[in-house]
């Protein structure tokens, strides 16, 4: 199971969540 591409994901959509809020 590709972990680091979860963790790069959850990072990229951590991302859009701040740009989105802010």
């Amino acid at each position: 199971m590709p972990v680091q591409l979860k963790c790069l994901l959850v990072e990229q959509f951590e991302w859009l969540l701040h740009v989105v809020t802010y």
